[in-house]
């Protein structure tokens, strides 16, 4: 089943973002619930379908995405020129079939498609201008902060939405906003910003950061099992009809899919750099603390609480060394900007989420712990149930997020990206399993 119902669960997903815009629409939550039902089936049901299946039904998606892209904007707020439709995408097209088509594909086209990738994504962020939005306004204060010898969390931004006050207090916390400023700074982990800040101090624009991390990821999942499936996931990331609009607005998921296909590749090839990979998972963003129980999944069994206790430290130490210099530096106001902001956002009901669907029909919104114990049900089911392998790791991390995400007082389209990214990752090592043991990835032998 997950040959089939994980490539279908990121065509859903992927649907439910795009009718919607990744806010709130009753047919993109359907597509949602379709998806996390998929996921679920895919972690839940047993194995009986070959490689070559999934490899097929990726094919399948990514022609169905690559469909979608030629009737919508690639960015959420402005359209692109008309050379996208002429000549961008009928090359993106070409290079991804040509990607398909056995070894000397994957070797020549696949790279050629990456390559054309990054470059007509760069292109499209420089005819969209600049973005509408305060993730846009924020990390830029963050770097203009640093590059000035100052603290990207001490740093504070214009009020972006001051022409519409009533936008004002549905996003921002009352008296967050002061005489047009708004009073925090950069509002994720230091480790994104690591990853953004040279793209802007190169190029002037840190969203190429984020716009690397998503080509390197589809990179490294077309690697992980030397055949057809971890080219046709990587395809199938980077086919996603909304990618060009999360960048543009900056959001930092592309960075966190980057993570954790490390996490998935060091799981199926070299284990022994599988905790530094999953430090860096670990803090590229504030709830990413969910996803720790789920590395039993990819540790070496029986589990032995020496052994356990080795990869966690390991891994803190690794998520300490890019977390901590920056956080001590004014550990005040990074627990303003990247915490307590985050926890005092109000509820949003444009979400893209069963909560807000909730809502919206007169009820109360869930309270504040509803989302976590969710999740932390959904961690039990995955590691009573979920296959001990790279893919059912990277697939139970998408299960749980879907989860979580589904009551989360809001929930938009980077949010929906990141499970995409988890479930492509989880196609691309299907076949592999843990490093550790005797026998690693089978996909290409299939």
């Amino acid at each position: 089943m997950p040959a089939i119902a994980w490539p279908a669960a990121v065509v859903a997903i992927a649907l439910g973002v795009q009718t919607s815009i990744g806010e709130f629409e009753s047919a993109g939550v359907a597509w949602i619930a379709l998806g996390i039902a998929l996921t679920w089936l895919g972690l839940l049901a047993p194995a009986g379908l070959t490689m070559r299946a999934a490899a097929v039904t990726c094919v399948i998606g990514a022609a169905f995405e690559w469909h979608q892209l030629n009737f919508s904007s690639p960015l959420l707020l402005h359209g692109p020129p008309a050379t996208y439709y002429s000549r961008a995408l009928p090359l993106l097209g070409l290079l991804a079939g040509l990607a398909f088509a056995g070894k000397w594909g994957r070797r020549i086209a696949l790279p050629a498609f990456l390559a054309a990738y990054f470059l007509i994504g760069v292109w499209i962020l420089q005819v969209g201008g600049k973005p509408w939005i305060d993730v846009y306004d924020f990390t830029n204060a963050a770097c203009d902060a640093l590059s000035h010898g100052g603290n990207p969390y001490a740093a504070d931004f214009a009020d972006p939405y001051v022409t519409r006050p009533d936008w004002e207090r549905e996003f921002y916390p009352p008296g967050v906003v002061v005489d047009g400023r708004v009073k925090f700074g950069y509002a994720y982990m230091p480790l994104t910003l690591e990853a953004e800040y040279p793209a802007r101090a190169i190029t002037g624009d840190f969203r190429l950061g984020d716009l690397f991390a998503l080509v390197a990821a589809a990179g490294v999942l077309a690697i992980v099992d030397g055949g057809p499936v971890g080219s046709a996931a990587a395809v199938l990331l980077l086919l996603m009809p909304r990618n060009f609009g999360i960048i543009d607005f900056g959001w930092i998921e592309p960075v966190m899919v980057f993570c954790l296909a490390l996490v998935v590749w060091c799981a199926a090839r070299r284990s022994w750099l599988l905790p530094y990979a999953a430090g860096l998972l670990l803090v590229s963003k504030q709830h990413m603390f969910l996803s720790a129980p789920l590395l039993l999944l990819v540790l070496p069994r029986p589990w032995r609480w020496n052994q356990i206790f080795g990869f966690f430290i390991r891994a803190a130490i690794m998520g300490a060394i890019v977390t901590l210099p920056i956080a001590l530096w004014n550990l005040k106001a990074f627990w303003h900007s990247a915490v307590a902001i985050q926890l005092a956002i109000p509820f949003r009901n444009d979400s893209l989420n069963l909560a807000a669907w909730w809502v919206r029909r007169g009820h109360a919104p869930p309270p504040e712990f509803f989302p976590f114990l969710v999740a932390l049900a959904a961690i039990v089911l995955a590691l009573w149930r979920s296959p001990r392998t790279p893919a059912g790791f990277a697939a139970s991390v998408a299960g749980v997020y879907l989860c979580f995400f589904a009551v989360a007082k809001q929930a938009f389209a980077n949010y929906y990206f990141f499970t995409i990214g988890a479930l492509c990752c989880a196609i691309a090592c299907l076949g592999c399993s843990p490093d550790s043991e005797p026998v690693s990835c089978q996909a290409s032998k299939s």
